[in-house]
């Protein structure tokens, strides 16, 4: 799941530029609280998640050990999350 965040998922994040007044209700956002850079003060960043490319659940890889049966239980996990 770390490697299809990387690769899939977080290219497809997008910050909008012009500021919280261009947000659409539509869409799913995350605000990040950004702190700690000795030479930047603290601020806010809206994320726009993706949830028109990858719907809003993700299907987790099914680990399957040597000699047990497979389970036809599928788990997901929030794109957002």
């Amino acid at each position: 799941m770390r490697e299809f965040l990387k690769t899939t998922i977080v290219p497809s994040i997008k910050v909008p530029k012009v500021g919280f007044e261009s947000v659409t209700v539509e869409n799913l956002h995350i605000t990040l609280y950004i702190s700690g850079f000795q030479d930047k003060p603290n601020f806010c960043i809206l994320l726009d998640v993706p949830t028109e490319k990858f719907g809003r659940l993700i299907g987790m890889p099914n680990e399957q050990k040597e000699g047990e049966l497979t389970s036809k239980e599928q788990q997901f996990v929030l794109l957002e999350d």
